[in-house]
């Protein structure tokens, strides 16, 4: 482009030196308008921005709030259609049917609000979002030790007489695993600082990224599992916990395949797992939305 204007000036230069000193004259006060403009323009478009974010905070708990009110529409709903399905066949297939189905999608502020539900049983979902302030990984090696008595023995007896024999032997059994152990500190938008501890993990991390822990905990059981990490700077996500772990710690569905009932254990834990899984996704992706909260209010607009 400068170029093509180094063009133009030589060949009004060559035409009239006259022109092209009015040409850069004019040119200069086009530069000086425009600087004076962006000027002026500035205060104008920072209060702008100024103005939206704050209707954008505005709106935000106006919105959470119309969500949490579906949950709640489809709770009442899913109840309904529970106690129909205890007498009632196309009820029952009607539930079974609709078990998984959400209310929300990943872009709700209140998807983290949404329980994952599994006939009777339902799984609770909260997150928190910090800075990490220090990771370590160490390895730990734990011992486990077994002990086993046998004997063997025989004889005969004849007319009064024989011979009788016995045989002990004892052996002993040493386990040694190697487990990596991760501790690291976060600190929260509030000020507060946290210890986290995982075990066999290989997630990276490294001291002043940001992350996003999902935790689990089932409506019977008032402790909590970290089932899911999200590392905003490095725009990934770790499932801490695969869906078998998690239901065979809140149990869930563990009824073994038998005989007659084969088929459909097998199909329904399949389904189960497989729920699960995309939900643990759908998470991460909520997660990822968003940066670290700068204060408490920003944290309470994310859901955490």
């Amino acid at each position: 482009m400068s170029s093509f204007l180094d063009k133009i000036k030589n060949k009004i230069n060559e035409a009239s030196p006259d022109l092209l000193a009015r040409t850069s004259e004019l040119m200069e006060k086009g530069k000086k308008v425009a600087v004076e403009m962006a000027d002026k323009a500035a205060p104008v478009i920072k209060q702008a921005s100024a103005k939206a974010s704050a209707y954008a905070q505005e709106k935000s708990p106006i919105i959470k709030a119309q969500a949490i009110k579906a949950l709640e529409e489809a709770k009442v709903q899913r109840a309904v259609l529970q106690e129909k399905a205890r007498n009632d066949k196309v009820a029952h297939a009607e539930y079974v049917r609709t078990m998984y189905l959400m209310t929300l999608t990943p872009r709700s502020l209140a998807f983290i609000d949404e329980k994952f539900n599994h006939y009777g049983r339902s799984l609770n979902f909260m997150c928190i979002t910090g800075e990490v302030l220090a990771s370590d990984k160490r390895s730990e090696v734990r011992m486990s030790a077994s002990h086993s008595l046998s004997s063997t023995g025989g004889g005969f007896l004849w007319q009064g007489t024989g011979s009788v024999s016995m045989n002990v032997s004892s052996h002993s059994f040493v386990n040694a695993t190697t487990n990596t152990a991760h501790e690291f500190w976060i600190r929260l938008p509030d000020g507060v600082e946290k210890p986290i501890y995982l075990f066999d993990s290989n997630i990276p991390m490294r001291k002043g990224q940001v992350v996003s822990l999902i935790f689990c905990n089932a409506d019977d059981s008032p402790n909590g599992m970290l089932v899911a990490l999200v590392n905003h700077n490095a725009k990934a996500m770790w499932k801490v916990l695969g869906p078998a772990e998690i239901n065979q710690r809140y149990k869930l569905y563990t009824k073994e395949p038998g005989l007659f009932n084969g088929r459909e254990v097998r199909e329904t834990t399949a389904r189960l797992l497989n729920e699960l899984d995309i939900r643990l996704s759908q998470l991460g992706e909520w997660a990822s939305r968003f940066e670290a909260p700068s204060s408490e209010a920003d944290s309470a607009l994310l859901g955490h």
